[in-house]
């Protein structure tokens, strides 16, 4: 078992030690997530779009908690991480859910007698997001509310 160590650059304190996967733990998280993938999917998109909300609304809640653990994780000044969530963040994830029943309807396409023709949105696999250590929030919300409110 490899330990993986996670240091503060403010004072070289260990912040967290987590297990290492293996080539076998990721497979069987890959099955797993392909599993709820699934699942998920069958949501409807207004209620995933009600789910999502749901999350912003737990990160803005909890935007002091989440910002000392960011600024002790980088090192980034504390004045500036609440920020992270509380302007970009959920600005752009509020942006992708109120366009996101528009967005994700079929397109019509060119009608032929006999057929019913339109080309569906739909997710084509799991999302894997490696978020840069500096606006680790930020961005991982480009990537992660889109393939939630797609399913």
């Amino acid at each position: 078992m490899t330990i993986h160590r996670i240091t503060s650059p403010i004072d070289g304190s260990i912040v967290a030690e987590r297990e290492l996967a293996t080539p076998s733990r990721i497979e069987e998280i890959l099955a797993s997530a392909e599993k709820a993938r699934s699942t998920w999917r069958a949501i409807p998109v207004l209620k995933r779009i009600e789910m999502v909300e749901a999350m912003i609304q737990h990160l803005e809640t909890n935007v002091d908690v989440i910002a000392q653990e960011i600024t002790t994780q980088m090192g980034r000044p504390i004045r500036y991480t609440p920020n992270e969530i509380l302007r970009g963040a959920q600005e752009r994830a509020r942006y992708m859910m109120s366009v996101a029943e528009k967005e994700l309807r079929n397109i019509e396409v060119p009608q032929v007698d006999g057929f019913t023709k339109y080309i569906s949105q739909e997710p084509v696999g799991t999302v894997l997001i490696v978020a840069p250590w500096n606006y680790p929030y930020l961005t991982a919300v480009n990537s992660l509310v889109p393939a939630l409110l797609a399913g």
